[in-house]
């Protein structure tokens, strides 16, 4: 991980199979992120990393505040 911020489809692309820090899928209306979610087929990440998406994106500078956080995929 080099602390870029990549955002876009098919992630697993974006990454090249490397590690990642969170996966799913955000939603963005008029430029404010209004959801984000866990959800992801390929990483299936653990609640642990799940808990760290949004902290993650506010820490690029991004306004997560009134941002619906909905995180139910959990790998075991």
């Amino acid at each position: 991980m080099n602390g870029n911020l990549k955002i876009g489809s098919r992630h697993v692309h974006l990454a090249n199979g490397e590690p990642v820090q969170v996966t799913g899928s955000i939603t963005i209306k008029r430029g404010r992120v209004c959801e984000i979610d866990n959800g992801s087929g390929y990483y299936e990440p653990t609640q642990k990393e799940a808990a760290n998406f949004k902290k993650i994106f506010e820490e690029s500078g991004i306004d997560m505040s009134k941002a619906k956080e909905n995180y139910k995929y959990f790998k075991n």
